[in-house]
């Protein structure tokens, strides 16, 4: 994030009649970088890099208003939580986040915390605050019955009628669409936007 900061204020510093690069071109042109270098994603936050650019600190953006509410400690558990249950295939919405952190602050913080909870957008900053473990991810909901037949079992005879279909009915590999999670069509399924961890792929929800 240092060298980041450093090129996005050296682009600022620039003249006003040569190009400059913004904090997403620059936070987009250090991630592709450290893939090329390390081979793995590293996630780059605009919004802290020009918060630091402008004389923040790291510290003061842990610490600012919208994350206040939660002890460092409190927001680890959270996350993990977060993490764990986007993983198992339950993942959680703004408002069941925002539900489970009022619980936490209401437990700890008694009279001292509004009635009303966290602000109405108390969450999506959360999220982005911890954009190197979160993100959020249009959910892809199984099947209720292909969700119950997670198991060996079931799995094995799936893929060996799938392979018997195919070669009696001369299918092309190419013309199956979402046959290892969703049925032959996954057209028509109903999403909406979860909180998930910060990795590539679709996040499912039972």
């Amino acid at each position: 994030m240092a060298c980041a900061v450093v090129a996005y204020q050296a682009e600022q510093n620039k003249s006003p009649l040569l190009w400059q690069c913004g904090a997403h071109t620059i936070c987009s042109d250090f991630k592709q970088l450290y893939y090329n270098e390390k081979g793995e994603i590293f996630h780059l936050s605009y919004s802290t890099l020009l918060q630091l650019a402008s004389g923040g600190n790291k510290k003061a953006i842990a610490n600012s208003k919208w994350h206040a509410w939660l002890t460092e400690e409190e927001a680890a558990v959270v996350i993990g939580y977060v993490q764990e249950m986007g993983n198992h295939g339950f993942p959680l919405s703004h408002q069941w986040l925002k539900n489970h952190v009022d619980e936490i602050c209401q437990a700890h913080l008694g009279s001292e915390f509004p009635e009303g909870g966290v602000g109405v957008n108390w969450t999506y900053h959360f999220v982005e605050r911890s954009s190197e473990q979160l993100k959020v991810l249009c959910s892809c909901p199984l099947k209720s019955k292909c969700g119950k037949a997670v198991n060996p079992l079931t799995n094995e005879a799936w893929w060996s009628l799938l392979s018997k279909t195919l070669e009696k009915s001369c299918i092309k590999q190419q013309n199956t669409y979402g046959v290892d999670e969703m049925d032959f069509q996954p057209a028509g399924r109903e999403q909406e936007y979860v909180i998930g961890s910060q990795k590539t792929g679709l996040q499912y929800q039972q």
